[in-house]
């Protein structure tokens, strides 16, 4: 019963993740094009130049990110043979 719960935990966090990260570069897509290179060729420090410089429009995707991270990290303490893996 654990591992079902750990499993669904893992489901949705990575689809809460997968919608944060999908929204984030739609966001940063519409600030244009060389910013999504940019993040996209130089990953940290392309996003965290973003944050930085907009952070009224990239703290939502972000959060939802974060939230999908935090989710998926309660599923892999619940089913601890993942970790062992």
């Amino acid at each position: 019963m654990k591992e079902v719960a750990a499993g669904i935990l893992l489901l949705l966090g990575g689809l809460v993740a997968l919608y944060g990260l999908v929204k984030y570069l739609v966001v940063i897509y519409r600030h244009g094009i060389l910013w999504l290179l940019f993040c996209l060729i130089v990953l940290p420090v392309g996003h965290i130049a973003f944050l930085i410089l907009h952070p009224r429009d990239s703290l939502n995707p972000v959060l939802f990110l974060a939230c999908g991270i935090g989710i998926q990290a309660v599923g892999c303490w619940l089913w601890p043979e993942i970790m062992e893996m």
